[in-house]
């Protein structure tokens, strides 16, 4: 004898694609992906920043040097300061202020507006001419000049990764939306369908489910 299976009593396979366990797994991979990228800014943006001021120090030294250079060219024991003026020309196209002294400390030559230049790296470099010292020089830097470029160029950066962050978020989010089914449906319609037969659904199954080998076992 043989029993007929009704309608209501046919096997009946519990289905949803994203759980609860899907989105959370999902949830999960883009906590990763956005933690790691951000970690990833970090050390990168405290790299390039440390190598970036180190740079500028080079650069800001190095025209301190060549300034004091230009003065000990440029040195005469009378109108010395007349004859700095290629010397501060220079300076003020570098978006720098410049003071000159002689070698007893006395103002030979300064920038316009150096005592009220914002205050910033100061360099002084000595100025001498036959290895005599003659005097010194000393350079006032800013965010203009050499670096306004270099604040420039850590502000690319930032925008770079800013983009490449965007982007690792939206590949998370097109990795989870195909892993996480794989990974967490097994498993939640597992849970649906003891759920479902808890509740007085005996005819309630798991069915054919896709995913990895374990869990279509285990299912």
């Amino acid at each position: 004898a043989g029993s007929v299976v009704t309608g209501a009593d046919k096997p009946r396979p519990e289905h949803r694609r994203y759980g609860r366990l899907g989105l959370q797994l999902a949830f999960v991979l883009v906590f990763v992906a956005v933690g790691a990228i951000a970690v990833a800014n970090v050390v990168a943006a405290e790299t390039v920043f440390a190598e970036a001021q180190d740079v500028l120090h080079h650069q800001e030294a190095d025209e301190a040097r060549a300034t004091a250079q230009g003065a000990a060219v440029t040195f005469r024991p009378v109108n010395w300061a007349r004859a700095l003026e290629p010397v501060f020309a220079v300076a003020q196209g570098s978006g720098t202020k410049l003071i000159v002294r002689d070698a007893a400390g006395r103002t030979v030559r300064a920038s316009p507006g150096y005592r009220t230049f914002p205050s910033g790296p100061r360099l002084t470099e000595p100025v001498r001419v036959g290895g005599r010292l003659v005097g010194s020089a000393t350079m006032k830097f800013d965010d203009h000049g050499i670096g306004a470029l270099i604040g420039h160029f850590v502000a690319q950066r930032w925008r770079a990764r800013l983009i490449s962050a965007g982007f690792g978020v939206l590949y998370a989010l097109i990795v989870a939306f195909f892993v996480a089914p794989l990974i967490a449906a097994p498993i939640d319609r597992l849970l649906m369908t003891a759920r479902a037969r808890g509740a007085g659904r005996p005819q309630s199954r798991v069915g054919k489910v896709r995913g990895l080998g374990d869990l279509r076992e285990l299912a």
